[in-house]
C-alpha cells in the first residue's frame, strides 16, 4: 500500500468504523496481513463499499479488503445470555458458562496445511480426511426451562422499565431438586448484536451482585425462634407503637403497631417485633440459623464469579446490629442465596443446594460427567417450616403487605422486602434509593416452585416490595404454574 493510499485509509476508516489511532498504526506494520476491524455489521459493510465505490480509482487503497469469516450465531438471541456468556471472534469463551467450560466445549483442534495470498486470503488447502474422528467438544446441559426463562425475562424487563429501575432479577427454582428453572435479569444483552451493550449487562446479577434482603429476612428470624421454642404462633409481641429505643438509636415501623401476634409480625412486616425476636434468639443463634439457610457463603450452583455475600461473625454485632440484621439491614445476600433459603422452607425445612449444570454430554450422546444434586441438610423441622408456610400465606391475604401477588386458584406463601440504600450524599434517611424484593413459593399447599423478584432502585414514587416486586411475581407464577402442570 502506497503512502497516499495509507493516508486516505487513515482519513476514511476511523469515521466509518470508529477506529482509534493505535489501530490505524497497523497499516505501517511490515507484516503482509493485519486486521483493522473484525465482525463488521451489515450497515458498516455496506457503508464501506459505498464509500469505496464513490471514490476515484486512483485514490482507493488497493490492498484494503473485506474478508469473509465464520462467526458464532446464537439461535436463542439474548435468552439467558448472562448465564450462557459468549465467545470472542476466535470462539474462545469470554463470559459466563462459555468461559467457565471453555475447554470442554471447544474440543480439539485439527491442523490443516494451506496457502494464503499476500492479502492473507485462503487459497488452497490439503485434502481433509473426513474419516478422522476429531472431537468437536462436549454439550453442556443446564437445568433451565426455556419457557420459564422466557416468561421471567419478559416480566422482569417490564417491571424494570415500568419503574425506571437500575436493574431487576427473577429466579425460579424447583424446591425439591434445587434445579434452577429460570435466572433472568434486565438489562441483559443479545450476543448476536453486541453494539452498545454495557459491560454490567454481561454479568450475571443473580450470583455476582448482592443486595440487602430487607424484610424478607424476617422470615428466617421468626423460623429460628419457632424452631427454638421461644415462641408459638399465638404469642403476642408489643411493637412499641411504632418506635423502639436501642442505646442511642431508635428503630421504627412503617406504621405504628401495639401488640401483634407472631404471624402478624411477619404479615405486617414489623421491624420492632422482629428485632425483639432477634434479641431473644441472641447473636450466636441467629447467626447460626442464617448460616444454615445459606447466607454468607457461596451456593453450589457451579457458576464462576459467584459472590458469597456478607454476613459478619456474631462476635462483632452490637445490640443495634443484632436488631437491624433481624429485619434485613447490615447483611448482603445474592438473589440466588435468598431464593434457595425460601426454597428450604417450601421443602419442609430441608436445604437443597441450587443446581444450574446437570451434565456434560459427549458428541456421541453419552454422558461424560454428571453434576448430581448436592447433599441436602436439615435447617428447621418440617413442623416449623409448615408453620412458616401458613404464616407466609397471610402476607398475600387481606391486611398483609403482599396482596398484589395473590393468584386465583393457586395459594402463595411469600414475604415482601424493601431495603433502604445509601443515598448519593452518603447519608441514611434520604429516601431516594431502595431495593424492592418479593420472594416466596407456590402452590403453598404443595410447594413446587420458589420464586424471587428483585427490582433495584425503582423511581417514580413506588418502592415497597409489595408495590413493585409483587406484581411481576404474580405475573410469572400465574403463567408458569399451568405450564409446569401445577
Amino acid at each position: 500500500m502506497s503512502d497516499s493510499e495509507k493516508a486516505m485509509a487513515k482519513r476514511v476508516l476511523p469515521k466509518l468504523f470508529g477506529l482509534t489511532p493505535d489501530v490505524m498504526e497497523r497499516l505501517d506494520s511490515p507484516r503482509y496481513f493485519v486486521w483493522l476491524k473484525r465482525r463488521l455489521t451489515e450497515t458498516q459493510s455496506l457503508s464501506y463499499e459505498a464509500v469505496m465505490s464513490g471514490m476515484p480509482k486512483y485514490l482507493r487503497p488497493k490492498n484494503l479488503v473485506l474478508q469473509e469469516e465464520d462467526r458464532r450465531f446464537y439461535p436463542a438471541g439474548g435468552l439467558a445470555a448472562p448465564i450462557l456468556g459468549l465467545t470472542d471472534v476466535d470462539s474462545k469463551g469470554q463470559m459466563g458458562l462459555e468461559a467457565q467450560y471453555d475447554e470442554a466445549l471447544t474440543g480439539e483442534t485439527l491442523e490443516v496445511k494451506g496457502v494464503r495470498d499476500p492479502s492473507g486470503r485462503k487459497v488452497t488447502f490439503e485434502a481433509i480426511d473426513l474419516s478422522l474422528d476429531v472431537p468437536v467438544g462436549d454439550h453442556l446441559q443446564l437445568t433451565l426451562d426455556r419457557r420459564v426463562q422466557y416468561v421471567a425475562e419478559r416480566e422482569i424487563a417490564k417491571a424494570v422499565t415500568q419503574h425506571k429501575a437500575s436493574y431487576g432479577v427473577a429466579i425460579a427454582m424447583d424446591v425439591k431438586s434445587g434445579d434452577i428453572l429460570a435466572m433472568a435479569q434486565y438489562p441483559s444483552y443479545d450476543p448476536n448484536e453486541m453494539e452498545g451493550t454495557k459491560p454490567e449487562a454481561m454479568h450475571n446479577a443473580a450470583v455476582e451482585w448482592t443486595i440487602e434482603p430487607g424484610s424478607t429476612l424476617k422470615t428466617f428470624v421468626v423460623a429460628g425462634a419457632l424452631e427454638e421454642g421461644l415462641h408459638v404462633p399465638g404469642d403476642s409481641i408489643f411493637c412499641g407503637n411504632g418506635a423502639m429505643v436501642i442505646g442511642p438509636n431508635i428503630i421504627h415501623d412503617s406504621h405504628p403497631h401495639g401488640y401483634l401476634t407472631v404471624p402478624e409480625v411477619v404479615t405486617k412486616s414489623s421491624n420492632i417485633g422482629t428485632a425483639k425476636i432477634g434479641h431473644e434468639l441472641g447473636a450466636q443463634r441467629l447467626w447460626s440459623y442464617l448460616d444454615a439457610f445459606g447466607f454468607g457463603k457461596k451456593t453450589e450452583a457451579r457458576f464462576a464469579g459467584e459472590s458469597g455475600g456478607i454476613l459478619a461473625k456474631p462476635q462483632r454485632w452490637m445490640p443495634i446490629e443484632l436488631a437491624t440484621i433481624s429485619f434485613g439491614q447490615g447483611i448482603n445476600v445474592t438473589p440466588l442465596q435468598l431464593t434457595a433459603a425460601f426454597a428450604t422452607l417450601a421443602n419442609d425445612g430441608e436445604y437443597v443446594p441450587p443446581r444450574l449444570v446437570s451434565r456434560l454430554i459427549a458428541p456421541n450422546g453419552t454422558t461424560r460427567k454428571e453434576f448430581p444434586v448436592g447433599a441436602s441438610r436439615r435447617v428447621v423441622s418440617a413442623k416449623t417450616a409448615r408453620m412458616m408456610n401458613e404464616i407466609m400465606q397471610g402476607v398475600v391475604e387481606e391486611g398483609g403487605t403482599g396482596t398484589n401477588a395473590r393468584i386465583g386458584g393457586c395459594p402463595v406463601a411469600a414475604k415482601t422486602g424493601t431495603a433502604e440504600k445509601l443515598a448519593k450524599n452518603h447519608k441514611f434517611g434520604v429516601h431516594d434509593f431502595w431495593t424492592s424484593v418479593f420472594a416466596g413459593f407456590f402452590p403453598a399447599d404443595d410447594p413446587k416452585i420458589a420464586l424471587l423478584i428483585v427490582v433495584d432502585e425503582p423511581r417514580g414514587g413506588k418502592y415497597y416490595g409489595g408495590e413493585v416486586a409483587a406484581p411481576p411475581f404474580r405475573a410469572i407464577a400465574s403463567e408458569i404454574a399451568p405450564m409446569l402442570g401445577l
